[in-house]
């Protein structure tokens, strides 16, 4: 049977009962990824940590987070035909994107992302993202305009492609290339990813997943 699995660089560990609560019901396998003086111990089946013999103040990329999704690629088996999708430890998905991808077959799925109703105070130029969607559609693969979040890539591309350590748009570049270079696509604008679900000042709370 297909699968579905999450990538997630893992580095809060406050966030660690949301993540466990809100993706327990989802059917899928999750892959926190940690650096060794980050691990925490995940006790769930579905759940496969995978720690890196390193310390995070000796990774010197521009990018940490993509350093560990390609030392999760590079050093674990990966399935062709299951799907794998790449979030960070503070995202999210509305209930059912799950279900409804399994059910689908292409080689690469793109769904929506909504990004919350407020731009969180305080936060850098860098990430102070607007809370417009960004909607699943060719015209929107372009850098900017659509996120990692958003890309469930079957095992047989996903495996072959690492991303950029030093850009910070990487998955934007991945996602470019994929179109670029003919791959299979199916854009799926009724599904949503669900940005930085989890960071305070975001999202109201009273939209908060229960």
């Amino acid at each position: 049977m297909k699968q579905i699995h999450l990538i997630i660089p893992f580095s809060r560990p406050e966030n660690k009962e949301l993540l466990i609560e809100a993706y327990r019901p989802m059917n899928i396998i999750m892959h926190p990824i940690m650096f060794q003086d980050e691990e925490i111990e995940f006790n769930e089946p579905w759940i496969k940590p995978y720690v890196i013999q390193m310390e995070n103040k000796d990774c010197t990329v521009l990018m940490p987070g993509t350093y560990k999704r390609n030392h999760w690629i590079k050093n674990n088996e990966i399935i062709d035909d299951d799907y794998y999708v790449t979030a960070d430890d503070d995202d999210m998905y509305e209930a059912g994107v799950f279900d409804a991808i399994k059910k689908l077959d292409d080689d690469i799925v793109i769904i929506s992302m909504r990004r919350g109703n407020f731009i969180p105070a305080g936060v850098s130029n860098t990430r102070r993202y607007p809370t417009w969607p960004l909607l699943a559609h060719p015209n929107n693969v372009k850098i900017g305009e659509i996120s990692a979040q958003q890309s469930f890539v079957k095992g047989k591309i996903f495996k072959d492609h690492l991303f950029n350590e030093e850009y910070h748009c990487w998955d934007g570049e991945i996602a470019v290339h994929h179109k670029e270079h003919g791959e299979q696509i199916k854009y799926e604008p009724k599904l949503y990813a669900l940005f930085n679900y989890f960071e305070p000042g975001r999202w109201k709370k009273t939209e908060q997943m229960e």
